[in-house]
């Protein structure tokens, strides 16, 4: 387990144990463009906020590697039925690239998100940027061009960011490139009012969830989206009320607050700095 450091006005949303797995079957269709899961529901009043389509972005994690039946078990597919009891007929848009990285994708990368008419989107990215050896700063930006554009085209649509879970392909696993990424993300989600997953505190490292060195297996996709799903039904972050966690020791920044590692005659502290990154 990694010590986390804290920066919050409020406490962060951790996965509830009090969310259930108890969900309908999922009827399986072929679209043209993504893979499409169609959860069924008894009929119930729609809220105001109602989600009937639900778009996941990433990689191969949101693609189902890792799990035996990806269109039940892996992290979209279980969001989607669990969403179903207030959702009735929620549609999963699985858009998952395996091999991929953000930064791999093409001009137009929103635009083809939006084609398929979502209203709420999921986004995963982070573990092949990385290992594609892509710099945090291409990854963070390539990212907030993303949502700006999603949140642009639709400013009410609920946008979920993951933080980057733990990848255990690298000898010594390099936290430093995650915890700076994970920073970023947090900070994208506070600017552009998105609800924030945190998925890399929710599997902690733990290999137990793993089914090989990046990607998570059933029991890890459950807890997966068991975070989305508490972070659906919670506020999203904003600048005025911005919570951050990461368990790197470098100094960084988040939004005007600069965190100083702990030093030789120092205890680990939050400061305002003048300026930002």
């Amino acid at each position: 387990m990694k010590s986390a450091y804290l920066l919050s006005s409020f406490f962060l949303l951790l996965v509830s144990s009090k969310v259930g797995f108890g969900a309908p079957a999922a009827k399986i269709m072929e679209a043209s463009s993504g893979n499409v899961t169609v959860a069924q529901t008894p009929e119930k009043k729609a809220s105001d906020s109602a989600i009937t389509r639900i778009a996941f972005l990433g990689d191969s994690i949101t693609e189902g590697v890792g799990v035996k039946e990806k269109a039940r078990d892996r992290y979209a597919s279980v969001a989607t039925r669990l969403l179903a009891g207030k959702h009735p007929g929620i549609t999963e848009i699985n858009l998952g690239k395996s091999g991929r990285a953000l930064c791999q994708q093409e001009a137009g990368y929103s635009e083809s998100v939006l084609k398929q008419n979502p209203d709420a989107v999921v986004i995963q990215w982070g573990v092949n940027d990385q290992y594609w050896g892509f710099s945090v700063a291409e990854f963070a930006a390539r990212y907030d061009a993303l949502v700006a554009a999603l949140r642009a085209a639709k400013p009410r649509m609920p946008i979920v960011i993951m933080t980057v879970i733990a990848d255990f392909r690298w000898p010594e696993n390099p936290d430093a490139w995650i915890g700076e990424a994970n920073i970023a993300l947090q900070e994208i989600a506070a600017r552009y009012r998105c609800h924030l997953a945190d998925t890399h505190r929710a599997l902690d490292h733990q290999k137990a969830f793993y089914d090989d060195q990046v990607h998570p297996n059933a029991i890890g996709a459950e807890v997966m989206a068991k975070t989305i799903v508490a972070a659906l039904e919670g506020q999203p972050l904003s600048v005025e009320k911005a919570s951050v966690s990461f368990d790197q020791g470098t100094e960084v920044r988040f939004l005007q607050n600069v965190f100083l590692p702990k030093r030789e005659g120092t205890e680990p502290q939050w400061v305002i700095s003048p300026e930002r990154l």
